[in-house]
């Protein structure tokens, strides 16, 4: 029996048992849970977690393919049109993410136009935004940025008008980051990492 699944539903379940005695809405079950996990896992997850639920998830489907699929050409063939059909959707979602990451990126560029000459008080509201959840533009002010209030309200305007940034008006206007703003954090957020991984390889080098 495994002690860890990773994320993997039902990771016990004899996929080749419950083939052989026809159980095939359980199967259908399993697929549609571990298709949600695994998205949850790669769109949530740390690269260890990625890794670990891959490595699982291939080790119990090439067992079932090998229990199922040794001699039978039908049960082959379905399984390779399958896996066919997955490798498809699996493409499909990697062009769609990487075309949204290219309109965050675009709608970022959109909202600098504001104010060219700062730039890059932009991507430090982003960052605070996704980082501390909800606050004002007073609030924002106080984290010790050097830009000032009129300069803010136009970072902030420029950010909500292009669908980066929530302003929430009951009593006070109250900022929070959008869903198509927490897709551009994360862009930041890995560019700076690999930025300074890079700039340490660097220096370790030398």
């Amino acid at each position: 029996m495994r002690s860890k699944n990773y994320g993997w539903s039902n990771v016990n379940l004899n996929l080749t048992k419950e083939f052989n005695e026809g159980n095939f809405e359980k199967l259908f079950e399993y697929a549609d849970a571990n298709k949600l996990n695994l998205m949850n896992v790669w769109l949530r997850g740390d690269g260890i977690s990625i890794r670990n639920v891959l490595r699982l998830g291939t080790s119990l489907l090439n067992h079932f393919r090998l229990s199922i699929a040794s001699g039978d050409s039908e049960n082959l063939a379905a399984f390779k049109l399958g896996e066919l059909s997955g490798y498809l959707a699996c493409l499909n979602c990697i062009q769609h993410e990487n075309h949204q990451n290219d309109f965050a990126k675009d709608k970022l560029d959109s909202a600098k136009s504001w104010l060219p000459e700062n730039p890059t008080y932009f991507e430090e509201v982003i960052k605070l935004l996704y980082s501390n959840g909800i606050l004002s533009a007073q609030e924002l002010l106080d984290k010790g940025f050097s830009f000032n209030l009129s300069e803010l309200e136009i970072v902030l305007q420029a950010l909500v008008e292009n669908q980066l940034v929530f302003c929430s008006k009951l009593n006070d206007n109250y900022y929070s980051i959008a869903d198509m703003g927490i897709r551009l954090a994360h862009q930041l957020t890995d560019f700076n990492d690999n930025s300074k991984n890079s700039h340490q390889s660097s220096t370790d080098k030398k």
